[in-house]
């Protein structure tokens, strides 16, 4: 499981207009929470993601390592090959 507060303040960006700013997890670490769960809506989350947005592939490496999500990231390249 993923402990939230050591991922809290390096896992987020600050997107918004103007006096509205807010706090939002990256695309890294939406991977590794969706790895994390084990849901098939999560695996197919994962793979939008990392069809549509620009990810950093070292650090979801290390995430998955860091989280002990290795199992679930071998999961994944199982049901989607065409991302592993």
């Amino acid at each position: 499981m993923i402990w939230w507060p050591a991922v809290s303040s390096r896992s987020t960006r600050s997107v918004g207009q103007a006096a509205v700013p807010a706090w939002v997890l990256s695309p890294e670490y939406l991977i590794a929470i969706a790895l994390d769960v084990h849901r098939s809506k999560d695996y197919e989350r994962v793979a939008r993601l990392l069809n549509e947005a620009p990810i950093d592939r070292q650090l979801v490496s290390e995430l998955t390592t860091r989280f002990g999500l290795e199992e679930s990231w071998a999961t994944f390249t199982r049901r989607y090959p065409e991302h592993g």
